[in-house]
């Protein structure tokens, strides 16, 4: 019989094993997100109602997603500098009507700075880019949820339908370069990284819809109201 040895290979994997060490690595990724989502657990909105003529005002957060115990690359770096996303209708007729930054939104993020509108700006698409002040000596750091409050986007529904959208970096679907970054070293968060190791923005989209219900004709509300009439007529002659 042949006697087999283990390889080193094979040791090095019983050794690991016995140890209990874990040979995974962690990641990081990012996204831009309409919804808080707990640290590391993925519960995605994929859509929110809304009625005829209302605007409806969603939050554009930046999200920090860490697996398998990664620290934060934008805390680690002095926070976020400034940012950029945008939103691109799909479907259903243009219904954009607001973007603004956290330099106006909120004022806790970016505070002092500016913020300015993508040029191509349309009922269809916005865009919108932002900075700290030059005098911060540190940028935006994530939340308790690995997120960021960049801004907010305002939807005022025309007709009734479903509408989709795309919410993703400020040039979306190319990337103009250096719009989400950190403040120390400028990482571009936008685009993916192999040093450090992250996951850009731009791979990961972020797809909603805003469902809106149509708006009864006035002949159905006559019929309904004939037959609730007719019903009233009904109970009034039994009790008679």
């Amino acid at each position: 019989m042949r006697k087999t040895y283990p390889t080193l290979m094979s040791i090095s994997a019983i050794a690991a094993g016995m140890l209990g060490v874990s040979t995974a690595h962690g990641s990081i990724s990012y996204g831009y997100t309409t919804y808080v989502t707990p640290l590391g657990v993925a519960t995605p909105v994929t859509s929110y109602p809304d009625t005829l003529g209302t605007p409806l005002t969603l939050p554009v957060y930046l999200f920090e997603d860490l697996t398998q115990g990664s620290a934060s690359l934008i805390d680690s770096d002095g926070g976020v500098y400034g940012g950029g996303f945008s939103v691109t209708q799909t479907s259903g007729t243009g219904s954009l009507t607001g973007i603004a930054g956290s330099v106006s939104s909120n004022g806790s993020s970016f505070a002092g700075g500016v913020a300015s509108n993508n040029p191509s700006n349309s009922s269809t698409f916005l865009g919108l880019n932002e900075i700290g002040s030059l005098s911060e000596s540190s940028g935006v750091d994530t939340n308790g949820n690995g997120q960021i409050q960049m801004g907010s986007i305002t939807i005022t529904p025309t007709a009734p339908g479903t509408y989709t959208f795309v919410l993703d970096s400020y040039g979306y679907p190319s990337v103009s370069g250096d719009d989400t970054i950190t403040f120390n070293s400028s990482y571009d968060l936008d685009v993916t990284s192999t040093s450090p190791a992250y996951t850009g923005a731009i791979s990961a989209p972020d797809t909603f819809t805003v469902v809106v219900p149509g708006v009864p004709e006035p002949a159905t509300l006559s019929l309904a109201g004939v037959a609730g009439v007719g019903l009233l007529l009904r109970r009034r002659s039994r009790k008679a």
